[in-house]
């Protein structure tokens, strides 16, 4: 009942366990993915040898036998860093180590109580990873995904917030404005984060990574967009200002 996939051909093994694949490319590297119910699952790159002159007339080639690893499990809890309550509804991904190992990652969700578990993995070298709004992206450290494995915790650090107003030339607040922060360089691994100012013109955008400084973009249309560098993420009650592209009227009177 195991499935064998390479490249386009996917066929089931037979009661013995052998299979053949049929319409095959005819190339020298190929990946084979192996499924089976039991949750048994295995990766295996093969690089083929030139077949001989029997396998060639005969248009077959003898891969040998496949191993398949008993497949692993872990779970975990998502903690607030600082107020230690769990997060729920947040995508933990697993992802190899390195990336290029031929395993692919793996999502689960939290729970209500923070806790999640992601199963049908191959034993090796992972890591965690989890990007969402509010928190600082997180990426832990390598972990060993063996049996007995023991629960993975993850912290997420809500980080600093940024808080203002925008208004325009005349002191009027402009909602709809969308405010973009962006942290430093040596912090490239941290996406955009993006807001849009409400109707009274204020914005709040959290999860900016600690003790650095960011450059903050104001952008509507019809207006100028305006750029600051070098605030730090502790800031509080920024005042930004946004000129209009628009020529004011001129009035003539007799």
């Amino acid at each position: 009942g195991t499935v064998i996939v390479i490249a386009l051909a996917e066929r089931y093994t037979k009661s013995d366990g052998s299979f053949v694949l049929t319409d095959v490319p005819e190339l020298h590297d190929l990946d084979f993915f192996v499924r089976a119910a039991t949750n048994e699952q295995a990766t295996s790159p093969l690089a083929l040898e030139e077949p001989d002159e029997h396998e060639r007339k005969r248009g077959v080639a003898d891969v040998g036998s496949l191993a398949l690893a008993p497949s692993m499990e872990i779970s975990g809890v998502v903690l607030d860093l600082e107020t230690r309550r769990p997060v729920d509804g947040v995508d933990v991904r697993l992802e190899p180590v390195p990336r290029r190992s031929g395993r692919a990652g793996q999502v689960a969700r939290t729970q209500e109580n923070g806790t999640f578990r992601l199963r049908g993995l191959l034993p090796g070298a992972w890591r965690a990873v989890v990007k969402t709004k509010g928190y600082v992206s997180y990426e832990g450290e390598k972990l060993q995904v063996e049996r007995g494995s023991k629960p993975v915790y993850v912290d997420l650090d809500p980080g600093f917030v940024f808080e203002g107003v925008v208004r325009d030339e005349q002191d009027r607040p402009l909602s709809g404005v969308l405010v973009t922060v962006e942290p430093v360089p040596e912090f490239s691994g941290v996406p955009h984060l993006t807001t849009r100012t409400d109707r009274d013109g204020r914005f709040r955008v959290s999860g900016v990574p600690r003790y650095t400084s960011s450059t903050i973009e104001a952008a509507r249309e019809g207006y100028l967009t305006t750029v600051i560098h070098g605030l730090m993420a502790s800031k509080r009650d920024i005042r930004l200002m946004l000129k209009s592209l628009r020529r004011p009227r001129r009035t003539t009177g007799k």
